[in-house]
């Protein structure tokens, strides 16, 4: 697989605690990946501090495998950084040479909680469609759309939704001991904790084990999934794989 010229970049509002020393830290998963050294691109400008504003400038130039792949050291960079902002924020990595347009930007939102990260998310919605907006609005009428949008309450809860009228999915079953264990070499400790997990969205997962940015799933763990990742048998995020693989394991208990 070839490399593609990529640029993870963006601006943060960090705290004003926020330490170069635990910033460093922070970007420590991105940089060690790419070798990159924190003093060096600070010299250079591509890691930019400005303590008055108490704000941190990113443009990090490196050659990854580029957007629509899993990018597991800016995904644990961000969760890092989440602790660090000042609310909530985001940043982009370009791909400057993928041949699909969709797969040119992908954001990664900032936050230490969910709702901060979809703050993020409203945010950068804002931001993409503004430049359409101006083009059909005056500034009045974009100004008010940003302000109306921004006043929303995000969510800090996931939602699992049924659609109305649908039946509830039943009750995990109770996998059988020796059938089950056998067959997949988990615990039947592991497989009743998974079997109450069966049917959630990654979305869920995260939320439920990765409150503070580096948690991790009790059985399904993240050695497990990069192995998958260096295999090239996958190319989910963390937590999506997970849920792909509950589903996988505890399959026969539910039937």
């Amino acid at each position: 697989m070839s490399s593609h010229q990529c640029c993870l970049r963006g601006s943060l509002n960090i705290k004003a605690d926020a330490t170069d020393s635990a910033l460093a830290n922070a970007l420590a998963p991105f940089l060690e990946a790419w070798g990159l050294d924190f003093d060096k691109e600070l010299i250079s400008g591509a890691i930019e501090i400005l303590d008055d504003r108490h704000q941190l400038n990113l443009s990090l130039e490196f050659e990854g495998r580029g957007g629509g792949y899993v990018n597991i050291e800016i995904e644990e960079t961000v969760g890092r950084l989440g602790h660090l902002v000042e609310g909530h924020g985001y940043v982009e990595m370009i791909d400057y040479d993928t041949a699909a347009t969709e797969n040119m930007i992908t954001p990664f939102f900032v936050g230490a909680e969910l709702r901060e990260r979809n703050r993020a998310r409203i945010q950068y919605a804002i931001d993409q469609a503004t430049p359409w907006l101006e083009s059909a609005l005056d500034a009045t009428a974009v100004h008010q759309i940003r302000e109306h949008t921004a006043s929303f309450t995000p969510l800090a809860e996931p939602v699992v939704s049924h659609p109305a009228g649908s039946p509830r999915a039943p009750e995990p079953k109770v996998p059988d001991e020796d059938a089950l264990t056998n067959a997949t070499g988990l615990t039947l400790e592991q497989l009743n904790l998974m079997a109450t997990e069966a049917g959630l969205p990654g979305t869920v997962l995260d939320d439920i084990y990765n409150p503070e940015g580096d948690g991790e799933h009790p059985v399904i763990t993240r050695v497990m999934w990069r192995k998958a990742v260096a295999r090239q048998d996958t190319v989910s995020g963390y937590w999506d794989w997970t849920a792909h693989q509950i589903a996988e394991a505890t399959a026969p208990a539910l039937r």
